[in-house]
């Protein structure tokens, strides 16, 4: 896609690996070198927010984000909107499992 629009004006890296891992930010960064993208090596060993050098043709960005609290944000909205139909199933031992399955309708 990068290729197809000329290039980008920066690449976030975010999420559990994006976040925690410099190694991975640090491989990426060498990956993703024919968009002109250079690495602070620095700076990303600080997990600093701007992991990108002077040089750089794009930005190169390490955002914290809490990947939980967005999917439970998201699926509480999905439930709220009725969304979801309740079904029951019956799991080991008999007992009945309450349980959502998508409307039709709301997968589009």
């Amino acid at each position: 896609m990068a290729a197809a629009l000329g290039g980008v004006d920066g690449i976030v890296l975010a999420g559990g690996m994006g976040t925690h891992a410099p190694a991975i930010r640090e491989r990426l960064a060498a990956e993703l070198g024919w968009l002109g993208i250079t690495f602070n090596a620095l700076a990303n060993a600080r997990s600093n927010t701007v992991i990108w050098s002077e040089k750089s043709a794009a930005s190169l960005l390490m955002i914290p984000i809490d990947e939980g609290a967005i999917l439970a944000r998201d699926s509480a909205g999905l439930l709220g909107a009725g969304c979801f139909e309740k079904t029951d199933h019956v799991i080991r031992g008999g007992q009945p499992l309450r349980t959502r399955r998508p409307h039709p309708e709301a997968l589009g």
